[in-house]
């Protein structure tokens, strides 16, 4: 599971020994003077996490 948002860290409920939980604090587009350019930025943000993570969970799911 990943949070996005810190008040969702705080509050989000356990899913059991199975789940691993990765917090990405990133901050609120909505909240920005400039919010097109703010959600852009954003996306962009979470584009390159995602690309990051998806070899670290490939590989993870080929260990036994």
């Amino acid at each position: 599971m990943i949070s996005l948002c810190d008040k969702v860290r705080e509050v989000c409920p356990d899913f059991g020994d199975r789940t691993r939980r990765i917090h990405w604090s990133i901050a609120d587009p909505a909240a920005s003077k400039d919010a097109p350019s703010a959600f852009l930025d954003t996306a962009a943000e979470i584009d390159v996490r995602v690309r990051h993570l998806l070899p670290v969970l490939t590989t993870q799911e080929a260990m036994p």
